[in-house]
């Protein structure tokens, strides 16, 4: 998605919920604040890592590492086995949950649904879920400008090594990693987080569509695969850290106090 309009239909979704919620909750502020606190907390959190959280990190990049050697491998199995009706469907019914034109009015509707039901904890799963989107396509966006990788169809023959980095030409439309994957993964880590114990059907559906984002970019032939794997990793881990810092081990019981 174009970074304009993505940023028009988070501004859309983003001040009727707020502007919403505060009608009920004068201190709501304190959503808008923990912007900035979530912010720092995850600037700071590499920092604290233990054992198993570096053990973690070094499996998650030793399997991307992996991937990339056979990224032009595994391009060349999507180029020889597309399918235009399966792209179509990709493009149109699964590729818009990465891109937020779906994922962002589900979150919606969930808050709403929280509004008429008059349930705060669908409100506050709601504006979490739009946390991380917003959070998750940053940190992708970040990244994108920080290698601007060549995309597969970018070059003839493809080439999975060029990587023009900060200095490039393009910008947040470099390849890695996947945005797509990166925010689906973050807002249904979110989603699954919070109902797993409510509704035990929420996680599946959440991380079986995730999934499917993520596996519809190298299908596409939009990203290399180790984009998409680690762009899923990057909205994961964004997804649970979001969660844990709102409702974790800061034993808070709500985002907003």
């Amino acid at each position: 998605m174009k970074p304009k309009l993505l940023f028009a239909i988070l501004i859309v979704f983003l001040f009727p919920s707020i502007g919403g919620y505060a009608q009920s909750h004068p201190d709501s502020v304190g959503y808008v604040k923990s912007y900035l606190t979530n912010t720092i907390d995850l600037v700071k959190e590499p920092f604290l890592w233990n054992k198993n959280d570096l053990a973690n990190f070094t499996l998650a990049a030793g399997a991307a590492g992996f991937l990339m050697i056979y990224d032009e491998k595994i391009d060349d199995l999507m180029r020889r086995n597309q399918n235009q009706s399966l792209i179509k469907f990709s493009e149109n019914v699964i590729a818009p949950f990465g891109s937020g034109l779906y994922s962002l009015p589900l979150l919606g509707v969930v808050y709403l649904g929280g509004v008429v039901g008059k349930n705060s904890y669908d409100k506050e799963m709601a504006l979490l879920g739009l946390k991380a989107f917003i959070f998750s396509a940053g940190g992708a966006t970040i990244t994108k400008f920080s290698f601007q990788r060549h995309r597969p169809l970018d070059d003839s023959p493809p080439n999975a090594f060029i990587y023009e980095g900060l200095t490039g030409s393009l910008g947040d439309d470099g390849s890695f990693v996947s945005r797509h994957a990166t925010t689906s993964f973050a807002v249904a880590t979110v989603m699954a987080e919070g109902y797993k114990s409510k509704k035990k059907w929420v996680p599946f559906a959440a991380y079986t569509l995730a999934s499917l984002v993520t596996v519809s970019r190298v299908y596409e032939r939009k990203h290399w695969a180790s984009d998409a794997f680690t762009g899923a990793v990057l909205g994961y881990v964004t997804g649970k850290f979001l969660y844990h810092i709102n409702y974790g081990y800061k034993q808070k019981k709500s985002i907003i106090r």
